[in-house]
């Protein structure tokens, strides 16, 4: 999958977004400055305008002897003016003119309503903003009066202001997008913080991410802790699966063993037994070698298994094993538990041997309903266990007696997998003198 950055998105998008805002921006304020432009450049020709007005309506004769700035009196200069008079008994029209105009004659509209503003040809060809009007003298007299000036001073005027608008925009977009790159690495360096502190979890084996994160990430965090966390246990499940598939095939294999030993020695050989103790053996090898995660994750929720058949299959399995020691059990006929039936033969399993092990004579399992927990009990008669040495028997290869045979793998397996479904194991000097193992797990209840 291609990678794409997300600086040079945010840059991307921050440019399209700048060069539209301040486009945007800049061709308003440049309205704004061309309206503001027009209305100074006219004021000015209205000033002269007024000049001009008082010059005809106070002296009849050349108006020239007023208007005397210095650009009507330099040819082409720019600034121009006309007056043309209309005598009142009708003689022939007088026109006066600025000697900026040279030669030149204006030709526009004519009209008593007030003032007139266009666009005039000037002396020069060029383009000219006229102002007309007429006004009447105190003879009796009418003046037409145009003051114009050249366009290109203000379009210059405009030039200037547009240059200037696009480079400060340029400058503008430029700090902008500085800003929002800088923003942005300071706004991503939780991420790059996230990654520097996966990075040393993973060459550590960490199981957390430390660290305060901002709240826009800490979400994040709380769920790859929990990710780590479930591959933490996971990992630690499937570190022991070995040595768990030894320890789940040793009961079945012990009892298929002994099978067959009895057929040896001439006696019948129990093929329902047998059966079941290689199904048990092909169940746990297939189950241990395929899904080494195994455990309360693989149980969906409210999914249950009838507990007592698989219980009271073991109990026979056992005694099968300790012909010399008497086993009861006491269960209701059916009792359905959310523990996975694997996971169920290695907890009955481990324990119910345990004491078969461990017993003189009697060997007493109880399973039962108490508080909405599935309460298992194996009690038997043996030795027992010093208080002080019981909580160390659950450790992984922890052996009290070196005497005896085994891993030390059992109770541990038991201790591991109760824990996952939430359930309690505890070991106390059971009724029968020995040691009672009692395993409490959460029960489950079945959606209708």
């Amino acid at each position: 999958m291609k990678r794409t950055s997300l600086t040079l998105r945010v840059v991307v998008l921050a440019s399209l977004w700048l060069t539209t805002a301040l486009g945007a921006v800049g061709f308003a304020v440049l309205q704004v400055f061309e309206a503001s432009a027009l209305r100074q450049f006219d004021s000015r020709l209205e000033a002269e305008l007024v000049l001009l007005a008082v010059a005809v309506s106070r002296s009849p004769g050349d108006p020239s002897v007023r208007m005397t700035s210095p650009d009507f009196a330099r040819v082409y200069s720019g600034l121009y003016w006309q007056a043309e008079r209309l005598p009142p008994g009708g003689e022939t029209t007088e026109l006066y003119g600025s000697r900026s105009l040279w030669d030149h004659r204006f030709v526009h509209k004519k009209t008593d309503s007030g003032i007139l503003r266009g666009t005039l040809r000037g002396p020069d060809a060029q383009s000219v903003r006229a102002l007309c009007q007429r006004v009447r003298g105190l003879d009796g007299s009418v003046w037409d009066l145009v003051v114009a000036a050249d366009h290109a001073t203000l379009a210059e005027e405009l030039r200037q202001v547009r240059e200037g608008l696009i480079r400060s925009g340029i400058l503008l977009a430029v700090l902008l997008l500085a800003a929002a790159v800088l923003l942005i690495r300071v706004a991503l360096n939780p991420l790059r913080q996230l990654r520097s502190t996966l990075q040393e979890i993973h060459r550590s084996d960490g199981e957390h991410l430390p660290g305060a994160f901002p709240a826009e990430v800490a979400p994040l965090v709380d769920d790859l802790n929990a990710v780590l966390s479930k591959n933490r246990r996971m990992r630690e499940r499937g570190r022991i699966q070995a040595a768990n598939l030894a320890h789940a095939l040793k009961t079945p294999a012990a009892v298929l063993q002994n099978e067959i030993d009895r057929a040896r020695q001439g006696n019948e050989l129990d093929l329902d037994l047998a059966t079941q103790s290689v199904t048990r053996i092909s169940d746990a090898a297939s189950r241990h070698l395929s899904v080494v995660s195994a455990g309360v994750e693989d149980i969906p929720e409210h999914e249950t298994h009838d507990a007592v058949p698989l219980l009271a299959g073991i109990v026979q399995a056992v005694q099968r094993l300790f012909q010399d020691k008497a086993f009861a059990l006491s269960a209701p006929p059916a009792f359905p538990l959310g523990v996975n039936p694997a996971d169920q033969q290695e907890i009955f399993g481990n324990l119910i041997e345990n004491a078969g092990k461990w017993a003189a004579k009697d060997v007493a399992v109880g399973f039962r309903l108490d508080a909405f927990q599935a309460v298992l009990t194996v009690d038997d008669d043996g030795p027992g266990i010093p208080e002080d040495a019981r909580a160390r028997i659950v450790g992984p290869g922890v052996r009290l007696d070196e005497t005896r045979s085994g891993s030390g793998l059992g109770l541990s397996i038991v201790s591991d997998l109760v824990a996952q479904y939430g359930g309690q194991l505890a070991f106390e000097t059971g009724p029968l003198g020995g040691l009672r193992a009692t395993v409490r797990l959460p029960v489950r209840v079945r959606k209708a």
